[in-house]
């Protein structure tokens, strides 16, 4: 089966990230296994009270520190950026101005056609301009297919680059899960502090009925 260009992108990401040279992989585990930057306390954009968090968006934080770490991903990422923003209107740009400039003369030349008062000429009109228009289609079929599948792919990298953010992350938040996570023992001596002062606060109610 054929791959196209945005999995074959998302292939090579992970195998960037999957290889490493054995004399780095110490120091790599190492690296891999840390808690995100992003979630130190003198780095982070965190705001916690009891029952709220707020962070800007932290799958892009996530992302971008992977990026910091990792020059290939880096690499790719940036040619991913460069694909579907600058290459794609650069390369589009003249067809774009060549299309909307025969729309526009096809809109304004139907409005010419419905001022005709005279049903035959109007008639003999609309059939001109349908003609030339066909002819225009048969022209340009081959570019708007070609247009077609210039969106298609770019819409498609935009899904692998999504999809590659959320798998780059949750391996970070896995760490984070791993190295962070408090101890249920802290939850459970507040359930027995609960306890006990409701328990306190009952008996002294019974006591005064």
């Amino acid at each position: 089966m054929k791959k196209s260009i945005p999995q074959i992108i998302l292939i090579c990401v992970l195998f960037v990230l999957g290889c490493t040279p054995q004399k780095n992989n110490d120091r790599q585990t190492n690296q891999t296994n840390q808690t995100p930057e992003v979630f130190a306390e003198s780095k982070s954009r965190l705001y916690f009270d009891s029952f709220k968090s707020y962070r800007s968006n932290i799958i892009e934080e996530l992302y971008n520190e992977a990026l910091s770490k990792n020059e290939k991903l880096k690499v790719i990422d940036d040619k991913i950026s460069e694909i579907t923003s600058d290459s794609v209107e650069l390369k589009t740009k003249a067809y774009l101005k060549f299309r909307n400039t025969n729309l526009d003369y096809f809109g304004n030349a139907e409005t010419y056609t419905n001022t005709i008062t005279d049903s035959v000429l109007r008639k003999s009109a609309i059939a001109l301009l349908k003609n030339f228009r066909d002819d225009y289609d048969k022209k340009v079929s081959q570019h708007e297919t070609k247009m077609n599948s210039i969106g298609s792919l770019k819409s498609n990298l935009s899904d692998q680059h999504s999809l590659l953010k959320l798998i780059i992350t949750q391996n970070m938040m896995n760490n984070y899960q791993s190295n962070e996570m408090p101890k249920v023992e802290e939850l459970e001596s507040m359930i027995k502090d609960l306890e006990l002062a409701l328990k306190d606060a009952k008996a002294y109610i019974k006591s005064k009925k």
